[in-house]
C-alpha cells in the first residue's frame, strides 16, 4: 500500500530532489511544498465524487430547533437524492449547512434526502486512488518546482496511466446499468 511518505518521496524524485524518512515536523521546503501539494491534489479528486466517496439518499434532519441543516464536516458536495423525487427542493451545499435554492432558505421543515461526496484520509483511500493522487501530484510538483520539459513530459504520461486505471477501477466497482445514466433518470423521475 503506498503510503504519504512513498508519494511524497515519488514527487521528490521527479523534481530531482533526494528522497526523505519523514514528511512530519520540520522538514525542508522542497518536502513541505510537496506534502501540501499532495494534500490539495488528495481533495481535488475527493471532490469529483468517486464511488467510493459518494453516499447516495442519505436521510439529514432538520435541527429542531432553527430548522437548518448541518453537513458532515467532511462533505464536499451535495445534491438532492438521485433515489427519490422530492418536490421544490434544488439542494446545494453553502459553507457547512445545506440550502434550498427553490425557496431560497437555510430553513427546512422535515428530513430531506441527498447524495453527499465526501472527503477521505489518505490511509482510507482505496490504492487506485492513492496513486491516482500521486500522480497528479507529482506532475504538478514538476510542473511548479522543476519546470523541466522532459520530466513534465514522463509526469503527464504517468497521469494519464493511473488516470486510466482510475477510471477502470470506477466502472468495475460503481455496477453501473443503462438506468444510471441522466436521461433515463430523468425520464423515469417525471411526476404522474
Amino acid at each position: 500500500m503506498m503510503s504519504q511518505l512513498d508519494a511524497v518521496n515519488q514527487m521528490l524524485l521527479a523534481i530531482g530532489s533526494g528522497v526523505t524518512t519523514s514528511i512530519t515536523g520540520n522538514t525542508n521546503r522542497d518536502v513541505a511544498a510537496c506534502r501540501d501539494i499532495l494534500k490539495r491534489a488528495r481533495v481535488r479528486v475527493c471532490s469529483e465524487g468517486w464511488n467510493f466517496n459518494t453516499e447516495a439518499d442519505i436521510a439529514m434532519a432538520p435541527n429542531p430547533d432553527t430548522g437548518e441543516i448541518t453537513l458532515p464536516g467532511d462533505t464536499l458536495h451535495v445534491d438532492e437524492s438521485s433515489e427519490r423525487y422530492q418536490a421544490d427542493l434544488d439542494l446545494i451545499q453553502r459553507g457547512s449547512r445545506l440550502y434550498n435554492r427553490d425557496g431560497n432558505t437555510y430553513t427546512f421543515s422535515k428530513t430531506v434526502y441527498i447524495d453527499r461526496v465526501f472527503e477521505m484520509d489518505w490511509d482510507d483511500l482505496p490504492e487506485v486512488a492513492r496513486h491516482y493522487i500521486a500522480a497528479i501530484a507529482a506532475s504538478e510538483a514538476v510542473t511548479f518546482l522543476d519546470g523541466e520539459t522532459a520530466g513534465i513530459q514522463m509526469a503527464q504520461q504517468r497521469l494519464m496511466s493511473a488516470r486510466r486505471d482510475m477510471m477502470s477501477h470506477e466502472t468495475r466497482n460503481a455496477d453501473l446499468t443503462i438506468f444510471d445514466q441522466d436521461t433515463t433518470y430523468n425520464i423515469r423521475a417525471r411526476r404522474r
